[in-house]
């Protein structure tokens, strides 16, 4: 059910004119930034206010927090934290900067097991002075960052709004069971990106406003929106991150920020270009709003879907060039050719990058270090004929049993494929065009609640109105109904009726479903 690169050829592509969800779950949000206007960006957006202001939080139960947060790490061992070995000493309390000269640099995994060793040491250890961009006080990474954002962030406003948002991260962590280490590490990253050399790939006052987005993503992951690009696919996957694991989508955003690069868990490299890692026209705003891509979530999905591509496909490389009305300026570069040269299909240039079911869980594996099991589920008839990597499913029963599963053991949240051809999602995606529309994406399942009726908390990657969270939890049946390719949906859908007429009921929202539903016809493939 999903195009992929073959070659340089893409097997089931999606026209600009096509709604979403092209490119093997690379949906994109064109047609609901033209809100049936025709018109690019012309959205009226909406402010929307921070969700659990600081002013609910008392100063005692952020202080009580991270008093026990630094009383769980004290004493740690070494090895619990050091993988490779000699930069920290548990026996004495010192940290050894020699032993790892490049700490702070793109690729090297022991600032992580400093940071997380050290995060708990009383503030009067010894250590040796450290490599220029470090944090200026490992020993209290929340402090450190804060004294570094009081000297890089100007606006006064933003600077509070900062600050709230750190107090708001460490209050998610707690409720969501994150390990301390995990806090500690992301303000450690943080603090990376507003010391860095003045010679970093991005400008202080661009990582200023990159340290502010991932603090704010941490807080919030149900605040990362994908924007005007075709990344549902590598945007669901910095969600679960910044969900379970905020210091490794923080590490990569540091790493790109100060050096270009960026060095996975299993050693994959890859180097933006000077174009790509330039703000986009949502970037650019100092200030994103609802829906908008934030400059941080840019450099992550520009890294995560690279990723993919130099273990799959080297010489393709995913750039973001200008944009220009309904192009989003993104472009597969083909580098095997010279000068490179835009990747083309039948229906002209490839703007969107392809990620097929197992490499998304690939990309996943590749940042995090986990091995994936059950990131992903999808649809039985939904799935590519050799993909190993998903959990599949069959019937409504067998999603509900398997989200409350995943629920019990703190798994929460995971990626779900659903087709954006079928409500609610194709009302949350604007609407599509119903000629050649597959309406392949993905999103974020968070929660489960089983009812009777059994309800699921859905994040979208478009903008708020689009999520299903909180009293606009979507009933499963419906969730399930969403999950299938559309000619699985129609037959679904007629047998529900049939099913309804047999025991004198009649549904006229499901009948009106599957007429409109029956309008679509399958998109025209590229082949050869």
């Amino acid at each position: 059910m999903h195009p992929a690169l073959a070659g340089w050829t893409i097997k089931r592509p999606m026209t600009t004119d096509q709604a979403y969800g092209s490119n093997a779950r690379g949906g994109n949000q064109k047609d609901a930034y033209r809100e049936r206007s025709g018109e690019s960006h012309s959205r009226d957006y909406s402010h929307s206010s921070d969700h659990a202001r600081a002013s609910a939080l008392s100063p005692d139960s952020i202080k009580s927090y991270l008093d026990s947060s630094k009383n769980q790490t004290r004493g740690a061992s070494s090895a619990a934290y050091d993988r490779n070995g000699s930069a920290y000493d548990g026996r004495n309390g010192t940290i050894n900067f020699s032993a790892a000269p490049d700490i702070y640099g793109s690729g090297d995994r022991t600032q992580d097991r400093l940071i997380a060793s050290a995060s708990g040491l009383p503030a009067d250890r010894s250590r040796e002075s450290a490599t220029a961009g470090a944090p200026q006080d490992s020993s209290d990474p929340k402090a450190s960052m804060m004294r570094s954002a009081e000297r890089s962030i100007k606006d006064p406003k933003q600077l509070e709004a900062f600050k709230r948002d750190s107090d708001q991260f460490e209050v998610r962590a707690k409720k969501d069971n994150l390990d301390s280490a995990e806090v500690a590490k992301t303000f450690a990253n943080v603090d990376r990106l507003l010391n860095a050399p003045s010679n970093s790939a991005v400008p202080a006052e661009r990582r200023a406003q990159l340290a502010r987005e991932v603090i704010r993503q941490a807080a919030r992951p149900t605040d990362i929106s994908q924007g005007f690009n075709e990344t549902c696919n590598v945007t669901t996957i910095e969600n679960v991150l910044y969900s379970k694991q905020p210091s490794e989508a923080s590490k990569l955003v540091a790493d790109v920020a100060t050096t270009s690069g960026y060095t996975a868990q299993d050693g994959t490299s890859v180097k933006l270009d000077g174009e790509s890692l330039k703000p986009d026209a949502e970037a650019s705003k100092t200030t994103t709003r609802d829906g908008e891509r934030s400059y941080a979530t840019q450099l992550f999905n520009l890294t995560a879907v690279n990723l993919s591509y130099q273990k799959n496909e080297p010489n393709i490389h995913y750039e973001k060039h200008a944009e220009h009305g309904n192009d989003s300026g993104e472009r597969l570069m083909d580098y095997s050719k010279h000068p490179p040269q835009p990747v083309r299909d039948c229906h002209g240039v490839v703007r969107a990058p392809s990620i097929s079911d197992d490499q998304m869980v690939g990309v996943y594996k590749s940042i995090s270090g986990h091995d994936g099991k059950d990131l992903y589920l999808a649809h039985k008839d939904n799935i590519q004929p050799d993909s190993k990597l998903l959990t599949s499913f069959g019937s409504e029963k067998e999603l509900g049993d398997k989200l409350q599963d995943l629920k019990s053991k703190g798994q929460l949240p995971v990626i779900l494929a659903v087709n954006n051809a079928v409500e609610p999602f194709y009302k949350d995606s604007g609407g599509g065009n119903p000629k050649g529309y597959s309406g392949e994406h993905v999103v974020v399942v968070r929660d489960i609640n089983q009812g009777p009726p059994a309800k699921v908390a859905v994040d979208n990657q478009y903008k708020r109105e689009s999520d299903h969270l909180g009293d606009r939890m979507m009933p499963l049946r419906s969730l399930y109904l969403a999950t299938m390719p559309t000619d699985k949906a129609i037959e679904h859908l007629r047998h529900e009726i049939k099913d309804d007429h047999a025991h004198g009921r009649r549904d006229r929202a499901k009948e009106e479903e599957l007429r409109r539903l029956q309008r679509f016809t399958p998109p025209r493939e590229c082949r050869g």
